[in-house]
């Protein structure tokens, strides 16, 4: 019996120990459980394993692998940190060997920025996630892109970093818990001067149909849901299509807790069903006084409810 508990203590141990390594770069390896979507996995997956090719075996070995990924319209990109040179891009090889920089997407959002700013981010966005409006391959429209990245040690010692993305809408939870988490870390820090940066479309707070909401516990919002400025609804009386108040029940579980998930149910003129939306909020200080800051996100739905 005591050997029994002894080899459960160990491999326990060993479990736990896996789920917060870091490679040698300081990168927290991903934990799969936090996303609920294959193709999430999928693509973390793949930058994943690309990123120990690369290191491992070099370009041309992850070239071999690449094309194995090409029906799911994923293809890596590898940078230099330090000058934003392009080392490969599976896409585009005309970016090869040249220092890429000040690119935006559609909306302005500075793309490389952003990328360096979620590599460094290692507490509220392990993955290095970053949402940005691109055309798909042999397209000029743009839609949102979502990829994700990993450190890399280039061939002359030099810091780098691999990444791939996946094209459209994607429900992931983290995503919203990602931003909240994020947003209120800057709000701790630098207090009302962050606000303006938060709504702005350039940062990494806007993606998809998301953003960034906050409201004091009286209900008195400072970034509204709906409207962009002077607004007089207290959010406390809302209610959904269901009499449900959201932003009461999110503002008395975060009188005895950090963080909370809530849901929101409407209508919609594009559907005949009520559609749901997923709620993540968490508190923080802005200045002296304690707010609520959250985000939504649509919740996961089967095809044939649109």
């Amino acid at each position: 019996m005591p050997c029994i508990v002894l080899i459960i203590f160990m491999a326990t141990s060993f479990i736990l120990s896996c789920s917060d390594r870091k490679d040698n770069l300081g990168q927290r390896n991903s934990d799969i459980n936090n996303y609920d979507y294959k193709r999430t996995k999928l693509l973390l997956k793949t930058v994943q394993k690309g990123a120990e090719i690369f290191q491992n075996e070099g370009l041309d070995a992850l070239k071999a692998y690449e094309k194995t990924q090409r029906f799911h319209d994923i293809y890596f990109y590898i940078y230099r940190k330090s000058d934003e040179l392009c080392i490969y891009h599976g896409e585009d090889s005309t970016k090869i060997n040249l220092m890429v920089k000040d690119q935006i997407d559609f909306l302005g959002k500075p793309i490389q920025n952003l990328i360096s700013e979620a590599l460094s981010d290692t507490i509220n966005n392990p993955d290095a996630w970053v949402h940005f409006n691109w055309p798909r391959p042999d397209n000029i429209f743009p839609t949102w892109k979502t990829a994700c990245h990993r450190k890399v040690v280039l061939k002359d010692g030099s810091e780098g970093f691999i990444g791939a993305g996946m094209y459209g809408y994607i429900s992931e939870k983290e995503f919203i818990k990602i931003s909240v988490k994020k947003a209120c870390s800057l709000m701790a820090s630098e207090g009302d001067s962050s606000l303006e940066y938060i709504q702005s479309p350039q940062s990494p707070f806007m993606f998809f149909d998301c953003f960034i909401f906050v409201y004091d516990f009286n209900g008195n919002s400072i970034i509204d849901p709906s409207y962009k400025k002077n607004s007089k609804i207290n959010l406390l009386l809302f209610r959904d299509v269901t009499n449900h108040f959201p932003f009461r029940s999110i503002a008395e579980q975060l009188k005895v807790s950090d963080e909370t998930w809530n849901m929101l149910q409407f209508t919609s003129p594009e559907s005949m069903n009520i559609r749901k939306k997923v709620i993540y909020c968490r508190k923080t200080k802005l200045g002296n006084k304690e707010v609520i800051v959250g985000s939504m996100i649509d919740a996961p739905q089967a095809t044939w409810f649109k």
